[in-house]
């Protein structure tokens, strides 16, 4: 405090005090990773409501070696799957080609089904850990490609890889639903190539999907169209030749094939 009565002038010279305050750490978080948080918050309120459900399921499978066509085989079956007790399965119409061998006519499309919504996947004898997974965001990185519109709905367009530490992860791109924040359609593959029990390959099976999922009752989401395809060197099929692709479909919808119409 200084009087300055009576005076003209005055000379005032300042002593700097230094203030510490709290440190303020800046963290950019991409925003797909907040997406895929509320995903996942959001899908917990409404997965174990489903803790039985019933498809109808329609799988057609085609054989390649090469860039030839070995053999085509069809089933059309209702699968049951509750969460306690598994997954149970009545094919109710079957078809294939004359060069299918009657010990590959009968085929379980649930073996080849996946939900990619779960928290794991088993993919040909392994478990996968999912997308959707609760520890997913340790496990995998999220990035925003773009925000698109569909159907007069704001989208995000997710792409994931795995971090380092999974035996076998998921790579591809995502597509939420902003309103809800659900998964409606991915495009995932498995990394790296899977070593299955179930086939013998030299380097591994790469496999591929493309799934798609609809809004159910109660705010649940299920998938209804699978599109996967397997790649690798077999090695000696039933058939008698090195099966090089395989792909196939399920859907819960009615797909004409060759004139012919399976109604489910």
């Amino acid at each position: 405090t200084i009087f300055v009565a009576g005076k003209r002038s005055v000379e005032v010279r300042l002593t700097p005090v230094v203030y510490e305050m709290e440190g303020v750490v800046v963290d950019y978080q991409d925003p797909a990773v907040r997406a895929m948080r509320e995903v996942i918050r959001r899908k917990r309120d409404w997965w174990l409501h489903l803790e039985s459900h019933t498809a109808e399921v329609y799988t057609r499978q085609t054989l390649f070696s090469d860039n030839d066509i070995v053999g085509i085989r069809e089933t059309v079956a209702r699968v049951y799957s509750d969460w306690r007790q598994g997954t149970r399965e009545m094919v109710q119409a079957k078809r294939y080609t004359s060069n299918v061998p009657e010990g590959l006519r009968d085929f379980s499309a649930s073996d080849y089904a996946a939900n990619l919504y779960a928290d794991e996947v088993e993919i040909l004898g392994n478990r996968v850990m999912g997308v959707t997974h609760p520890k997913a965001l340790r496990n995998y990185l999220f990035q925003l490609v773009e925000e698109v519109e569909r159907d007069g709905e704001g989208h995000l367009s997710i792409a994931v890889m795995p971090r380092e530490g999974l035996a076998y992860g998921f790579a591809g791109h995502l597509l939420v639903r902003e309103e809800d924040f659900a998964l409606v359609e991915v495009n995932l593959k498995v990394v790296p190539p899977v070593q299955s029990p179930i086939f013998q390959t030299e380097q591994g099976i790469g496999i591929s999907f493309e799934q798609e999922f609809r809004h159910v009752e109660p705010g649940a989401y299920l998938p209804v169209v699978l599109r996967y395809e397997m790649e690798g060197r077999f090695g000696s099929s039933a058939m008698g030749e090195e099966v090089k692709r395989q792909g196939g479909m399920t859907t819960s919808q009615s797909q004409p094939q060759g004139g012919v119409t399976f109604s489910q």
